[in-house]
């Protein structure tokens, strides 16, 4: 019997959000109530209000991105526990420790084209990390955390056994776990 090995990559929920601000701004695509020149913070609450919050843990619990409502916190924990009998999960934010742990894990040798960024955006990545970290301390003041992505992201974090969050998703989880049973943006 064959047995299928499942792998994933995870990314910071605000470095992700980043990343879709600067590629809806090359495709010149932006949330349709959006004017041209909108500020990252602008397009965060329009992800809010028409974009895929929680896309990571719906895709988990086999919903699509874009559907609604938000997940609940019982999916939070299906996709953790989803995540869990995957056999490797990495961090997209420490790509080439993923890549070599994934390697490792299969007892294969690790290719140096595997670790390279075979798609750069044409942003500062360094500047990215600063934007994401301002972006997750205004998502916490203006009530729209994603905190069903950040949450299965810092069990994929956990899991990992690397990087430390960022102080900014450091601070959510601490509120998330908090009142756990929040999960969708605040009121």
């Amino acid at each position: 019997m064959t047995r299928f090995h499942y792998m994933t990559m995870l990314r910071d929920p605000f470095r992700r959000l980043v990343s879709a601000f600067y590629h809806s701004k090359r495709r010149k695509v932006e949330c349709p109530t959006l004017a041209r020149g909108a500020s990252l913070l602008d397009f965060a609450r329009c992800r809010n209000e028409t974009g895929p919050r929680g896309c990571a843990t719906k895709m988990l619990v086999g919903r699509a991105c874009e559907a609604a409502p938000y997940p609940s916190a019982a999916e939070v924990e299906q996709a953790k526990a989803r995540l869990a009998e995957f056999s490797f999960v990495g961090l997209s934010d420490d790509w080439t420790a993923s890549v070599c742990r994934a390697h490792s894990l299969f007892g294969r040798p690790t290719y140096e084209a595997a670790t390279g960024n075979v798609r750069p955006g044409q942003y500062d990545h360094s500047a990215q990390a600063g934007e994401a970290s301002k972006l997750a301390a205004d998502s916490l003041s203006g009530g729209f955390y994603d905190w069903a992505d950040a949450r299965l992201f810092a069990f994929a974090v956990e899991r990992f056994g690397g990087s430390p969050l960022p102080p900014a998703l450091a601070h959510g989880l601490a509120l998330a776990k908090m009142d756990p049973g929040r999960t969708g943006s605040r009121a």
